[in-house]
């Protein structure tokens, strides 16, 4: 991904929509565990003095999940 930016700008996001009983507090949870467990989850990519890129790690980052609670959101019109 990191070099297809460099000549085509691309961004990505990932959703679900989701059936059932959960909590927001069950989605930070998971989400934490995952980072925890993938570190790659929690870096950036960074470049050194001659240009070479090469991961960085990001100490406490949390992944982003906004959360629409609205029944009638259009799932295209919120990404």
């Amino acid at each position: 991904m990191w070099f297809l930016e460099q000549n085509s700008p691309t961004h990505f996001a990932l959703a679900i929509e989701l059936e059932g009983n959960t909590t927001v507090e069950d989605w930070r949870n998971a989400l934490n565990a995952m980072q925890r467990r993938h570190s790659l989850l929690s870096v950036y990519i960074h470049q050194d003095s001659n240009g070479v890129p090469y991961f960085s790690h990001v100490q406490n980052t949390q992944i982003p999940r906004p959360v629409i609670e609205d029944q009638n959101a259009s799932l295209d019109e919120e990404l």
